[in-house]
């Protein structure tokens, strides 16, 4: 039996997806994926127990999530969980045997997992969403926090990245290249697509709404930026609508903002978070995210999934989706206001040239970002890190 072990910082019920994060929903698709086609891996999640979080699940008979025993202290919450991991993880290898550990996010608790493969010699791969191993984003103490964390990252027995800027910057630190991996974020794609034959004249921001001023130097999504393109996008289009679905403890300030804002009052609307997307999809035109970095997105690989047309932030994970050649949809300048209204404004007056776009990218997710094909790399990945795994992807 091969046994594969998930470990994350926090893994919410399935039942409970509204507390689910990006990491935590990508998971979900491969073990749904793993759980429907294919019977002979067992896997087992491991995270901590939050409030209100069961100690244990049962997925299904070879699905398993263990939540192990944690405080709200955040400071003590980790120490509890560096000390409870490799205790938990060594007692069960030497019961049922685990083959390889996938680290979804690396954390501090890397350290408890580098501990456990040197007493089991189970091979440990950290999976790498964005700026872990690219320091630029953060200051101050967490600038060094991330530096000590890029050193036990690059320890581990293989690095599966998200996008090639991660990729590269894990082979410039001197990873083998033999131990990298480059396997996106896969998604569910969607029986049906999206109909363009009437404008909808809404616009649509999907995503967390977070702001953590003294961890990082800038507000990861930059939706103020969105909001004041808004502000002048409808001195053009007047009969224009910006959704924002999301929530976080920015939420609060950008509805003040935007209430500050007579003109685009009435005009943006926050509905909080929505586990179903899709019906948004249908009422807007253009999903938009204006991100200042990312991972790999999973909310625009979902739009393209649904023949979505999607104008992006020009940044490295957003153009590895959308092509050099802008073939799959549009990047604008995070920073120039102008050409984020103008590129909106040119959708309107020739959607047509645009709408083509969003079919290419319907048709990409298909052939390269479907979660089946994502499920079979990682498969190979595993075989390759870890020579006790006979596995057969096809």
């Amino acid at each position: 039996m091969v046994t594969i072990c998930y470990v994350l910082w926090q893994f919410k019920s399935p039942k409970n997806f509204y507390s689910m994060g990006g990491s935590e929903k990508q998971l979900l698709r491969v073990v749904n994926e793993l759980k429907k086609n294919y019977y002979k891996y067992q896997v087992i999640i491991v995270a901590r127990k939050a409030k209100n979080d069961l100690s244990f699940e049962k997925v299904s008979p070879k699905i398993k999530i263990y939540r192990l025993f944690s405080t709200e202290i955040p400071i003590l919450s980790m120490m509890l969980f560096m000390i409870s991991l490799p205790i938990f993880l060594i007692h069960y290898h030497l019961r049922f045997r685990i083959s390889v550990i996938h680290l979804q996010l690396p954390d501090f608790f890397l350290l408890s997992l580098l501990l456990v493969r040197y007493i089991t010699k189970i091979p440990i791969i950290t999976r790498i969403a964005a700026n872990e191993l690219n320091l630029i984003t953060f200051h101050g103490i967490w600038y060094n926090a991330r530096r000590f964390m890029r050193s036990l990252i690059l320890q581990t027995d293989a690095i599966h990245t998200l996008n090639p800027t991660a990729f590269n910057n894990s082979f410039e630190l001197g990873f083998s290249v033999k131990n990298l991996y480059l396997i996106p974020n896969g998604v569910n794609v969607p029986v049906d697509s999206k109909n363009y034959k009437s404008l909808k004249r809404q616009i649509l921001y999907v995503g967390a709404m977070r702001n953590f001023p003294k961890k990082m130097n800038k507000e990861q999504k930059n939706l103020k930026y969105l909001i004041k393109a808004f502000s002048l996008l409808i001195k053009y289009e007047p009969d224009i609508k910006l959704l924002m679905i999301g929530d976080g403890n920015y939420k609060r300030i950008l509805e003040n903002f935007v209430n500050e804002n007579k003109e685009i009052k009435g005009k943006v609307f926050f509905y909080g978070y929505h586990s179903k997307i899709i019906p948004f999809y249908r009422e807007c035109d253009i999903l938009i995210n204006p991100s200042y970095f990312e991972g790999l997105p999973n909310v625009v690989i979902e739009a393209m999934a649904y023949g979505m047309y999607v104008l992006c932030s020009s940044i490295p994970a957003h153009q590895f989706l959308i092509g050099g050649n802008n073939l799959y949809g549009d990047m604008f300048n995070h920073e120039n206001i102008n050409d984020l209204v103008n590129k909106i404004i040119k959708f309107y007056e020739e959607p047509d040239i645009f709408i083509k776009k969003a079919t290419n990218a319907r048709n990409l997710i298909i052939k390269k970002f479907s979660i089946s094909i994502i499920v079979k790399k990682l498969l190979l990945m595993y075989k390759k890190v870890t020579s006790n795994i006979k596995i057969d992807p096809s």
